[in-house]
């Protein structure tokens, strides 16, 4: 009856007035498949509170604070492009978890719950809710009590398939033991008329060697257009083209003639199939490339050579380039910009730059840009950016792995106000707070990883109470400082200022010299407030021995 798997077997109907309700109720038995089944009232659970647009329970989408509409399974940006490329990997609005957002074996969806029975009971029985008492209207009529058994079943069937004999309307079965003989005739019966046909139609193809049922698809080149592009999908266009492109003139068509969007990797490439590459694929097919990834300067510089030949590149979506020099890195971003379609981009610089703010504000003004990483191998220091008045990038999950200092940090981010994820490699102190940015906040910030940093307890307590309020993830690792194990202190500051963390990753290492005071430290995240939301912490011991010189 139902599509999918369900907890148990009951089969739900509806009633067109309360006459079929109540005379429902009062039979109590329901014939299907020549089964009696009882007839029982169905009482809907509460109804949960969802948003449809971040899927996060407890509110709905009229009053979501998300400007941004997710995806329901993996909750990345639902736009036009996200069907092609969501992996359909399960993402949990709610616990972080790989599960569905509603998913009734979630933690929090189970106690949101329970939590929402126990108030609608103390509400009723407050009086706040008044349960509503089925009426019948003057056009309706209860149905007189029955006096028939109900505990009867249809008359059996005969096993004799060419001889039915009439039966005795008022003959019933009054037993569970001729109930259950019944379904066994019926089974035995279906069998023996399946058999019969499977018997007919092998019968048939026997005497038909011609029929198309015995024919099989054994030849690749028979698969249709439609399952041939999915598996373009999976290859970049030197796989496709060395597999794909001999077989015969209607794969070379495929490759040649049609739309296909083509992945291009030259990261591991040499450079005779680079060369071959490039005046057989990539240049005759620039406008059908969606993916570029590019590692070598020499590949580099003759793809993009000269500068503007990047504008034809119409379809590009990813874009990854490696060991790019910085004297490119700025003339590139200029002809990006031009591209309505490049949603990612990687940017490794190989050498110094002189100039990070001008990089910066390059990529920000990528019209449809999505995800960017950007790694500066060395950069000259500068003063940090302005604070973004009004122009602001699309930018929703932005990863920087080079130095950042926290005072130029927040006016970085002013303009990326749909940030989602944040991740940080070398984040330096100290904070100072400027006071145009003090008012900054991030409500759409979730997600943030900061590793390798020197920031103090008292300076990420300060960047999260005024900035980030809504951090959902938090993976954050500091070195040599023992106030982050001070566990007391980390419920304060959580329970303050981060109300909605689920997923709490730390990572601290010290020189201990007193074994028996470090674990005092680890035993306090073992109480309640850290069992509770389920985290653990594990920790590893390493001796080292020091020799002695006289």
């Amino acid at each position: 009856m139902y599509s999918f798997n369900r907890p148990n077997k009951d089969i739900r109907f509806t009633v067109s007035d309360l006459v079929e309700y109540e005379g429902a109720l009062k039979l109590g038995r329901l014939n299907i498949a020549n089964r009696l089944h009882p007839i029982t009232r169905y009482l809907p659970a509460n109804k949960l509170t969802f948003c449809t647009n971040c899927w996060q329970i407890g509110h709905l989408r009229a009053s979501c604070n998300s400007n941004v509409r997710k995806c329901r399974t993996c909750l990345g940006v639902f736009d036009r492009d996200h069907i092609s490329i969501c992996l359909g990997n399960p993402h949990c609005a709610q616990c972080g978890l790989d599960n569905h957002s509603l998913d009734p074996k979630c933690q929090y969806i189970q106690n949101y719950r329970q939590k929402l029975n126990q108030e609608v009971k103390q509400a009723v029985i407050d009086g706040t809710i008044n349960r509503r008492t089925v009426q019948l209207h003057h056009h309706q009529h209860r149905v007189p009590n029955s006096k028939s058994n109900y505990d009867i079943d249809y008359p059996s069937l005969s096993t004799n398939n060419n001889n039915v004999k009439m039966i005795d309307n008022n003959t019933w079965l009054r037993t569970n033991s001729q109930f259950e003989a019944l379904s066994k005739s019926m089974e035995r019966t279906k069998r023996q008329r399946q058999n019969s046909y499977d018997d007919d139609k092998q019968k048939k193809l026997k005497d038909d060697p011609n029929s198309s049922s015995r024919k099989s698809c054994t030849h690749f080149e028979d698969i249709p257009n439609e399952i041939i592009y999915d598996i373009f999908e999976f290859l970049d266009v030197h796989h496709m083209y060395t597999t794909f492109f001999n077989i015969n003139i209607r794969f070379q068509n495929l490759l040649t003639d049609s739309n296909f969007p083509i992945k291009i990797n030259l990261s591991l490439t040499s450079r005779s199939t680079f060369e071959h590459q490039y005046k057989h694929i990539i240049m005759l097919n620039k406008h059908r490339i969606s993916s570029l990834r590019l590692s070598n300067l020499f590949t580099i510089d003759m793809i993009f050579s000269p500068i503007r030949i990047v504008s034809k590149f119409i379809r590009l979506k990813t874009l990854h380039i490696n060991n790019i020099q910085s004297k490119y890195v700025e003339k590139l971003l200029k002809y990006l910009a031009c591209l309505s379609y490049l949603s990612s981009l990687i940017i490794i610089v190989v050498d110094c730059v002189e100039n990070k703010n001008k990089l910066y504000r390059r990529i920000f003004r990528l019209p449809v840009l999505k995800y960017c990483k950007v790694k500066m191998t060395k950069f000259v220091e500068s003063e940090p950016l302005s604070i973004a008045i009004n122009k602001y990038s699309s930018i929703e999950h932005l990863v920087i792995n080079n130095g950042c200092y926290l005072h130029e940090l927040i006016s970085l981010l002013s303009y990326a106000p749909q940030l989602c994820r944040l991740s940080l490699h070398d984040l330096y102190g100290t904070f100072i707070e400027q006071t145009e940015s003090h008012s900054i906040v991030f409500n759409y910030l979730t997600h943030i990883s900061i590793k390798k940093t020197n920031m103090t307890f008292d300076e990420l307590e300060l960047l999260i109470r005024n900035h980030f309020p809504q951090i959902q993830s938090l993976y954050f690792s500091r070195n040599f400082d023992d106030e982050f194990l001070n566990a007391n202190r980390w419920e304060r500051f959580i329970s303050s200022y981060m109300s909605q963390l689920r997923i709490f990753d730390f990572h601290c290492a010290i020189s201990a010299f007193n074994q028996q005071n470090f674990q005092d430290l680890l035993n306090h995240f073992n109480s309640p407030f850290w069992i509770e939301r389920q985290w653990f912490f594990a920790h590893h011991i390493r001796s080292r021995s020091i020799d002695s010189c006289n």
